[in-house]
């Protein structure tokens, strides 16, 4: 157990300085992009990039999640474990080759395929290849997360973002190619940095498939997580759309704004999923045997991570209006009432990915379907009865509530799956405490000194109670192994 807490520590820092230097990079840019495009063309942006999103998921078709599940039933550095990388690997290239002929005819053969691009094949052929070259670089960083090589993790994510800024500078500023341009950027970016990716990591490929039942198991692990992916994407995009359909492209340029500001919280979170994954993905087989002491990590972990996204949630609620209105347009600036909201659903993402996590252990993820479509079909109802009345604050709460009843849902199921049971009543009432903080920062007249005392109260008091009942855990990190 303090093994395990002293390595999660280690990685968490690493990626931490990854993750955080990569993605600030981009927010840096957003003063400059809100300069450029007004919220319409913001939109039009968000648009296409939930098409990448939705072509991703398609063309991965499961093959990361099974390359990551099956990479540690053999032996390191293994002729089995290269095969596993390169089955999933052609398996992608295949994959991304008949999604495009089919996409293809479709979009020459749909005139509401062509209408949705504008009838312009072009921006239809750089959506597509975006979307292809960003599931296979993300394939091999997936690759370098589960081999443990956090720096190389980091150099690469870091090189991408670089790209990504300099192709803006080139195609948006010296070139004014406006929407084009911004999508030109993200093209070269990933086409580059997936060919040095890729050389980088050659020596994990082979042509040498001397176990064809891999190929069976691959598919047949990946194909079920197509309809998990795909319900996850309309969780994450039906906001949207329904913006988009009842209210207008400027409500949801200010939305899909704000929902980039909202990047500043995922970077913890992305962190966190970084770390925790690869070490739940290797220990599967000792935790199965050892249910005390996976619950005991479980535990732990999801404590750490309340504490650490309640202190980030309420700080950014406090620097949303200053945020948002010195990095951005006045035409934005209606998104500092919306942003620390987004943060909430993309918390309730990331606890929700500790909770099921356990469920591998048993290999029960078909629970995950089941729950995502229940949520699923709610999300939908909520945003179909509250946006035509709130608008895009609606939009945000009916989000916030299906994220909600997902956790209350799968809880249920982790505990008569595993019988682990997690520290709900610290969870929730720290979740509780700190979603009325935030309100209360963002929508009252309260002077700024009450707000500051109370959400001060509330970490001091928070964070002492956490010391008290798990001082031995969080010293561990002091500790040598």
């Amino acid at each position: 157990m303090l093994f395990f807490l002293q390595k999660f520590y280690r990685s968490f820092y690493i990626y931490s300085i990854g993750i955080i230097s990569s993605n600030f990079l981009i927010l840096i840019i957003l003063p400059y992009l809100t300069s450029i495009f007004n919220p319409e063309q913001f939109a039009i942006i968000e648009i296409y990039t939930i098409s990448i999103t939705l072509i991703m998921i398609i063309t991965n078709f499961g093959l990361s999640d099974a390359q990551s599940f099956y990479y540690y039933k053999y032996k390191e550095n293994s002729l089995k474990q290269i095969q596993i990388i390169s089955i999933s690997f052609f398996l992608r290239i295949l994959i991304t080759f008949i999604s495009f002929f089919i996409l293809s005819f479709i979009f020459f053969s749909n005139d509401l395929l062509k209408n949705y691009f504008d009838y312009d094949l072009l921006i239809f052929l750089i959506i597509f290849l975006i979307a292809s070259f960003t599931g296979i670089f993300n394939q091999g960083l997936m690759l370098l997360n589960i081999k443990f090589l956090q720096w190389q993790f980091n150099i690469f994510n870091i090189l991408k973002t670089f790209l990504i800024l300099i192709f803006l500078i080139i195609f948006l500023y010296f070139n004014n190619l406006s929407i084009k341009g911004y999508f030109y950027s993200y093209l070269m970016s990933y086409f580059l940095v997936t060919i040095i990716l890729w050389f980088n990591l050659r020596q994990n490929l082979t042509f040498n498939f001397t176990d064809n039942i891999l190929f069976k198991k691959i598919i047949l692990y990946g194909l079920p997580l197509i309809f998990t992916q795909l319900s996850w994407y309309l969780m994450s995009v039906l906001d949207r759309i329904f913006i988009n359909y009842y209210l207008d492209k400027t409500s949801l340029g200010i939305y899909a704004l704000a929902g980039k500001f909202a990047l500043i919280i995922n970077l913890i979170i992305e962190v966190f999923n970084r770390t925790w994954i690869p070490f739940l993905m290797k220990g599967i087989n000792e935790f199965k045997n050892n249910n005390k002491n996976s619950e005991k990590i479980f535990q732990f972990i999801s404590k750490i991570y309340t504490m650490i996204t309640c202190v980030i949630i309420i700080i950014l609620s406090f620097l949303s209006e200053v945020l948002i209105t010195s990095l951005t347009n006045y035409l934005y600036h209606e998104a500092k009432y919306i942003f620390p909201l987004l943060c909430w659903y993309l918390i309730f993402y990331g606890f929700f990915n500790i909770i099921s996590s356990s469920m591998w252990i048993e290999k029960k993820t078909h629970h995950t379907s089941i729950v995502l479509i229940l949520t699923l079909v709610l999300n939908l109802i909520l945003n179909f009865y509250f946006v035509p009345m709130y608008g895009v604050y609606g939009a945000a709460f009916s989000t916030i509530a299906s994220y909600i009843a997902l956790l209350f849902i799968t809880s249920i199921i982790v505990k008569k799956i595993n019988n682990i049971i997690f520290p709900y009543i610290f969870i929730f009432s720290n979740y509780l405490i700190t979603f009325t903080i935030t309100l209360i920062i963002l929508y009252t007249n309260f002077d700024i000194l009450l707000k500051i005392l109370l959400s001060c109260l509330y970490i001091i008091i928070s964070t002492i109670l956490f010391i008290k009942n798990d001082l031995k855990l969080f010293t561990t990190r002091f500790k040598n192994s």
